[in-house]
């Protein structure tokens, strides 16, 4: 018997047997004539060639519902929580489906079968024709809504989703188009719309993308608004676009139930061939207009740099010829000072001969007055002199060569016969 429960995957041919079916499981017993009979566990089946199969269980949640789908045709959902087994005999199939959860700000839209089942002509026949569901109904969130069998639940296709925001929803368009001067300019735009509550129904009737007929709409407002302005004035001006300019995109939002709640201009790009081309040649004329500029700048670098070295040689020169008239300077105040000493050394020495002359000439006169024979005199005082010149080989003071003391003492005027 085993602990697991066995679903629509187990069959067996029994000869000659039996089977436990257990409390929580389903099964079909066909016997040799081919008769079925359904057995719900607990039950203990005792087999004589016949074929067992067991059913599958099928669960449903409190957010879920089970579609079963019936040999005869027909189609049931069962809101959960709820569970059933797939007869084979009655059921084709059954799917567990999960509930659609409508949020806050969102929607839902339901589309009715128009022909209604035999079971709703027969509830409208009791009470009132008025009782038949429309062709669409849109549900309002919060809720979780089980959808019937005759109804169809719509998927948008720009969201791929089951329900429709009401909330404000934020988009970045790109619109390309011409100046009057047939430059090509790309403009960015950030996008804020909502779905109005009140404006379903003429969405649905209007548009499978209403953000493809906003993107339309506005790219037929800023091509218009840039087929009439340069390209030079569109640079210029700090706002091009101004309120009135988006006379299109509001009567579209107007006609498909929908809000504009914010249009903002981020900014544009440039795409022109002819534009690139002009950027391209001021580029280049910048481009050679800075490396002359840079040449100009290297020459009054390399001009200055020659100007300082000059100065510095300039200086220099000065400094060295400063110098050099220090130095004559003070070698002229040296020879100077060595002529002002050698003449005063001359002067002195004339002052001495002059006195000397003078001493020697009273000396003579007096040898004269005492009769003292002054050529022989002067005779023996050059012989001295040249034996004395010729024994130590330098010339002595002129006043010891000329005033013999001792000459004078042994020389006396009362003796002038001893010369």
């Amino acid at each position: 018997m085993g602990i697991t429960f066995r679903d629509g995957g187990y069959t067996r041919h029994i000869r000659i047997g039996k089977r436990t079916i257990k409390e929580g499981e389903f099964a079909l017993v066909w016997d040799v004539n081919g008769r079925c009979t359904k057995y719900q566990g607990p039950r203990l089946v005792r087999f004589w060639y016949s074929t067992i199969r067991f059913c599958t269980n099928y669960i449903a949640s409190e957010k879920q519902y089970l579609v079963v789908s019936h040999k005869d045709g027909r189609t049931v959902h069962t809101p959960g929580p709820c569970s059933q087994y797939l007869d084979h005999l009655l059921h084709r199939d059954i799917k567990v489906e999960n509930a659609v959860q409508v949020a806050a700000d969102e929607c839902l839209v339901v589309y009715n079968d128009i022909a209604p089942h035999a079971e709703d002509v027969k509830d409208a026949v009791e009470g009132s024709p008025e009782k038949l569901p429309a062709s669409t109904e849109i549900k309002y969130g919060p809720c979780l809504f089980f959808p019937k069998v005759r109804q169809t639940v719509e998927t948008f296709a720009w969201t791929n989703k089951n329900t429709l925001s009401l909330r404000e929803q934020r988009d970045s368009v790109s619109v390309a188009g011409k100046t009057k001067d047939d430059h090509e300019i790309t403009n960015k735009f950030s996008l804020t719309w909502k779905i109005e509550k009140t404006g379903v129904e003429k969405l649905l009737g209007a548009t499978q993308n209403p953000f493809t007929e906003l993107s339309y709409a506005l790219k037929i407002d800023v091509t218009k608004q840039l087929s009439s302005q340069v390209h030079d004035d569109f640079i210029k001006n700090k706002n091009p676009f101004g309120s009135d300019t988006f006379g299109t995109l509001n009567e579209k939002a107007a006609e498909i139930g929908v809000k504009v709640c914010q249009l903002h201009f981020e900014g544009y790009e440039i795409n022109s061939a002819r534009l690139k081309e002009r950027n391209a040649q001021a580029k280049a004329k910048s481009d050679e207009e800075r490396r002359l500029k840079d040449a100009e700048e290297k020459e009054r670098l390399n001009d200055f740099q020659l100007e300082k070295k000059m100065a510095r040689a300039e200086k220099q020169a000065e400094s060295n010829l400063e110098e050099v008239n220090q130095r004559i300077q003070i070698v002229d105040r040296e020879h100077t000072a060595k002529l002002d000493r050698e003449m005063k050394e001359h002067r002195q020495r004339l002052e001495q001969q002059r006195e000397l002359s003078l001493v020697k000439s009273e000396y003579l006169k007096q040898l004269k007055e005492n009769e003292v024979d002054l050529t022989k005199y002067l005779i023996a005082v050059v012989l001295g002199e040249r034996r004395k010149a010729a024994k130590k080989n330098n010339e002595d003071d002129e006043e010891e060569d000329f005033l013999d003391i001792d000459f004078m003492q042994q020389k006396s005027p009362k003796s002038p016969t001893n010369v």
